[in-house]
Parts: structure tokens; C-alpha cells; sequence
């Protein structure tokens, strides 16, 4: 019985997607008549990428860099003070406990 070879098969669909891929479909923009052109490879040329390090400090700025800082680090903080005081408020409290009962 002579059937379809899956390798085969899976061998040309995906030579049938490689092929499909890498033809690109260009599809022609029309720009609607009275609409301005922009065009931004000159100030993109010259942009700076991130931040400028030169830029003066400004409340803004500290208020912003303080916040950041706060969110990041409280939620580290709450949960390091809820795991110290469930193993110190439980554990010591039943030592404290236990030492009553047995005197």
C-alpha cells in the first residue's frame, strides 16, 4: 500500500512557506492628494537615544527617579519584614509560650 510520505510531504510544505516568506508582496501606498510629505531622516539622524546625561537635574526628574526607586524597592521590603515577623513572631512566641506552660 502506497501512501503519502510524511516526511516528504512535511519536507515541501515547509519548502512551500520558505519560498512564500521570502517573496516579498509589495503593495503600492497611495497618498492622498493635498497631504504633505514629512520627512524625518534628518532629525533622526541626529537624535540622541535615551537620555542626555548633560541634561540638568530638575524636580521632575528627582521626583521621578525617587518614585521609581520606592516602587521597585517596598514591595522587596514588605515582604522581608512579613517573612521575619511570621518566623519570629510565630516561632519565639511559641518558645515564650512553652516556657510558661513547663515552668
Amino acid at each position: 500500500m502506497k501512501g503519502p510520505n510524511p516526511t516528504n510531504s512535511a519536507h515541501a510544505t515547509s519548502a512551500r512557506r520558505r519560498k512564500r516568506a521570502s517573496t516579498p508582496v509589495e503593495t503600492p501606498v497611495e497618498i492622498p492628494p493635498g497631504t504633505k510629505q514629512i520627512n524625518a531622516g534628518p532629525l533622526l539622524e541626529t537624535a540622541k537615544p535615551g537620555i542626555d546625561p548633560d541634561a540638568p537635574l530638575t524636580l521632575s526628574k528627582a521626583i521621578g527617579v525617587t518614585a521609581a526607586t520606592v516602587q521597585t524597592f517596598l514591595p522587596a521590603l514588605i515582604s522581608w519584614a512579613v517573612i521575619v515577623s511570621l518566623i519570629f513572631g510565630g516561632c519565639c512566641s511559641n518558645v515564650f509560650a512553652l516556657e510558661t506552660i513547663v515552668k
